[in-house]
């Protein structure tokens, strides 16, 4: 029986153990955010609710992210958007990690246009981790985020977002790293042409340094996008393509680690 995977994993969690409490491992944007170098604050409904207010219609998605080429390692959610005339509504669940360790999410968003530039967004979560190893070490979070998006002009939209902020930990009240650390973050997007994007990110999350993003996307033909993108924080070059076909969509995307390797991931999206 082959253990290496597994083995490679155990050693990962308990080397890094916390090092992945202070990360968002079940919050992995869509393909879209991870090839334009994590731009989620004006992409992505996951990281910035009030996003969902500027939805052209609604949709289901589904994404695939592995980190490293293992398995163990692996986020999978799956969520939709409903837009509608008084509130817009979303809804995401996602799933982090193999038999043994496991997280989960569960999250529900509104959001509001506030006239014709502004939108409000709040979202409401429940996180929380299964082990097969350590009975004691079951926890749960319940959180809520606050975003915010701007169009000051047709071409430039800024995002900011509080996320994990409120949050309580259930559970485990002995452990000093928090399941669901407090972040903020703000970003840019700015249409400089009809085939040319540009974006930014910055966000700070509790014992992380700042952290940097900018990406840039290109419309080659119709409905066919090529990004690219670093994250400063380390270096973290990103590229990603992305093509819609009648009501289906799919994207993918890469990030290159400079030490651990390269992820790769997957989404597919279905417009009503």
């Amino acid at each position: 029986m082959n253990i290496r995977p597994n083995l490679l994993c155990f050693l990962f969690l308990t080397c890094f153990h916390t090092h992945l409490f202070s990360l968002d491992n079940l919050r992995t944007g869509d393909m879209r955010s991870l090839g334009l170098g994590g731009s989620e604050t004006v992409t992505s409904v996951l990281f910035n609710p009030s996003l969902a207010a500027w939805a052209e219609g609604a949709r289901l998605e589904m994404n695939c992210f592995n980190r490293y080429s293992l398995k163990e390692l692996c986020t999978l959610n799956a969520g939709g958007i409903l837009p509608g005339h008084f509130v817009s509504t979303g809804l995401h669940v996602a799933s982090f990690g193999y038999d043994d360790y496991r997280e989960s999410l569960f999250r529900w968003a509104t959001a509001r246009q506030l006239g014709k530039r502004w939108a409000l967004g709040v979202a409401v979560e429940y996180a929380m981790i299964q082990t097969a190893t350590d009975e004691e070490d079951r926890r749960s979070a319940l959180a809520a985020d606050v975003g915010l998006s701007w169009y000051c002009s047709e071409r430039l939209l800024l995002g900011l977002t509080i996320m994990n902020y409120p949050s309580a930990d259930i559970g485990e009240k002995h452990s000093r790293e928090k399941f669901t650390p407090g972040t903020v973050q703000a970003g840019a997007q700015w249409t400089m042409t009809e085939a040319v994007l540009v974006s930014g990110n910055i966000g700070y999350a509790e014992g992380q340094a700042l952290d940097c993003g900018i990406g840039l996307e290109c419309t080659a033909f119709n409905d066919f996008h090529i990004r690219g993108g670093m994250k400063l924080s380390p270096p973290l070059p990103s590229f990603g393509i992305g093509y819609k076909y009648l009501r289906f969509g799919i994207d993918v995307a890469g990030v290159l680690h400079p030490l651990l390797g390269a992820s790769s991931g997957m989404g597919v999206s279905y417009f009503f």
